[in-house]
């Protein structure tokens, strides 16, 4: 798969995280939240964004990042997520 294929389609983040591979700039970006996958067009969504996404407020819930290696994060609302 070439680099401008790439960029034409949407990537799931999870996909490539479990591959260990690095996350490349595209068109779309697939991830889950609470098991619902949600499909954002920038790399650098809020934490407001990706709870706003699947109809959560977040004075009312806390998100947290979750990493392959085990690994956990709170996001704040106003915090800039990086999905690549």
């Amino acid at each position: 798969m070439s680099n401008q294929d790439i960029a034409e389609m949407d990537i799931d983040i999870a996909e490539f995280a479990e591959r260990g591979e690095d996350v490349p700039h595209a068109r779309g970006y697939r991830v889950r939240i609470d098991g619902e996958t949600v499909r954002f067009e920038t790399p650098h969504p809020t934490g407001e964004a990706l709870l706003n996404r699947v109809g959560k407020k977040a004075c009312a819930f806390e998100l947290i990042e979750e990493f392959v290696h085990c690994e956990s994060d709170v996001v704040e609302p106003g915090e800039t997520v990086d999905l690549r």
